[in-house]
């Protein structure tokens, strides 16, 4: 135990001023990547990447259903950015709004 203690008053921030911006860093990256299931089809849609829409819909339709925090679903995203094949094959796996 004594060891353990030892060990942790090395990792003080006043003798490492860097380590709580270090941990901090490592923990968005981490996040991003674990919030990063897939490739997320709301951007795909809104790029209009027809390939990208149609792969992540064959691995799993319910991806249509993605929602981003204003609401907005893929299709919303392909009319607005006018990408009508992307919509087209959406209102197929029927993501309607």
């Amino acid at each position: 135990m004594k060891n353990m203690r030892s060990f942790f008053r090395r990792l003080s921030p006043f003798e490492y001023p860097h380590l709580p911006a270090i941990i901090t860093l490592f923990a968005l990256v981490w996040s991003g990547t674990a919030f990063c299931r897939e490739m997320d089809i709301n951007a795909a849609a809104r790029d209009g990447d027809l390939a990208m829409v149609k792969a992540l819909l064959q691995n799993n339709s319910d991806v249509v259903l993605q929602r981003e925090a204003k609401g907005e679903n893929p299709l919303h995203w392909a009319v607005v950015k006018n990408h009508k094949d992307v919509a087209g094959l959406l209102r197929q796996y029927d993501g309607r709004e």
